[in-house]
């Protein structure tokens, strides 16, 4: 990908799903570039891996953003916990630098009573070309819709960027809108 004169941080944010991961790539909070879903078979982690250094040689992000595992209260099965580790490495050794985000740290960018679905319905508000993707209001008995790992994704990078930013949620989203 021929990359334009450097004017924003361009940030891949990757969220595993439980057939491979989802993705968003943003240069600066205002620009999603890129977004998708990646299924893998056989060696999950493998191929995993594979998908994801073809993303970061297509795209060539500053910076790499996925969920701290470690953090407190943390929920991620193990399988997930090991791939965000070994993607994390993988990065590392590709020289591109790995930012971890609490899940609490997505909620308190959102806002203290953001849900998985209120996040993705605002990120879909200030990034029209997701709409398509956002799934319906999941009932109790019904399984999570994997298209939510997308906006989970996007959810992780726009986070990183209100990171250490003093101005409301409103605000911050305010200045997102064209």
């Amino acid at each position: 990908m021929t990359r334009h004169p450097k004017t924003a941080q361009r940030v891949l944010a990757v969220d595993p799903t439980t057939r491979g991961f989802a993705f968003a790539i943003f240069e600066g909070p205002r620009s999603l570039v890129g977004w998708g879903l990646k299924h893998v078979s056989g060696d999950r982690e493998k191929q995993g891996i594979l998908m994801l250094a073809r993303l970061l040689a297509q795209y060539e992000p500053d910076l790499l953003v996925m969920e701290d595992c470690k953090a407190r209260g943390n929920r991620r099965r193990e399988r997930a916990r090991r791939f965000i580790d070994i993607a994390a490495d993988f990065a590392v050794k590709q020289k591109i630098p790995v930012r971890r985000i609490a899940r609490k740290r997505v909620l308190q960018a959102f806002g203290e009573e953001a849900t998985k679905q209120k996040i993705a319905e605002t990120l879909a508000a200030h990034f029209p070309e997701l709409q398509t993707h956002l799934p319906k209001v999941r009932k109790a008995w019904m399984s999570e819709d994997e298209r939510i790992n997308i906006f989970d994704a996007a959810g992780l990078a726009i986070a990183y960027f209100r990171q250490g930013r003093r101005v409301s949620q409103d605000q911050f989203f305010a200045r997102l809108s064209p």
